[in-house]
């Protein structure tokens, strides 16, 4: 009993406690029963409470990631429609890059020949013509010596001229032709009247027609480099 319990009240009404301790246990368990069962109910309801909160949140994640994964298959689909397409857009430009890579050594050898011919001397004539030229699997033939410049191709050919002289203007007709970088010529006869020689015509990259190769105006020379450094360097 507290110390209220045991003070002295005067002029109260009397009372007196006749119920056993036991009552009053029963009743303050009761109360206690009643406290415990209210928290229980408020934790399972705040369990009940978090538990929907995270299952709406897993279903919203779900949904999206259902959603997302519709939009993989859509977009996977729409690039099987397209692949043929991507396919033929593949071979064709293999086969652009081949064709550059075929004619990057070619020379148009009817209009290069016929500026040779223009070159000759009156009753001047070529009698044999032979080319050592370049391919996409064989490089260009090798230089004579350190200070030879870089060539694409060689002729050799034969010819007969009137005189000594002719041949000299020749010579001198042949160094005006750009893509030449050299030559050499060895007599074979001397005939009255029919002077047999052999010449031999280093010809440089810018005698190659790229024909199939798209040149800037200011870009020609660089394009023309590029292409002689990859037809010097291959094999």
């Amino acid at each position: 009993m507290s110390a209220k319990d045991n003070a002295i009240v005067v002029g109260g009404e009397p009372r007196i406690d006749f119920l056993p301790p036991e009552i009053k246990q029963k009743k303050q368990a009761r109360r206690t029963l009643r406290s415990l069962v209210m928290l229980v109910i408020a934790v399972a309801a705040v369990c009940l409470l978090g538990y929907a909160g995270v299952t709406t949140i897993a279903i919203a994640s779900q949904a999206r990631l259902s959603s997302e994964q519709d939009r993989t298959i859509t977009l996977i689909s729409e690039q099987g429609k397209y692949s043929q397409a991507r396919s033929v857009a593949a071979t064709v430009e293999t086969a652009r890059l081949a064709q550059l890579v075929a004619s990057a050594p070619e020379i148009m050898w009817r209009e290069y020949l016929g500026q040779l011919q223009a070159t000759l001397p009156a009753g001047a004539s070529i009698t044999q013509i032979d080319v050592a030229g370049t391919s996409t699997t064989q490089g260009p033939p090798a230089v004579d010596g350190p200070l030879a410049k870089a060539q694409v191709t060689q002729i050799v050919l034969a010819g007969v001229f009137t005189s000594v002289s002719d041949v000299a203007q020749w010579q001198d007709n042949l160094e005006g032709i750009e893509s030449i970088v050299g030559f050499w010529i060895t007599p074979i006869s001397d005939a009255e009247g029919a002077y047999e020689i052999q010449a031999t015509i280093n010809v440089d990259h810018t005698a190659l027609a790229l024909r199939l190769f798209e040149k800037a105006p200011d870009a020609d020379a660089a394009a023309e480099s590029e292409v002689a450094e990859t037809t010097e360097g291959g094999n």
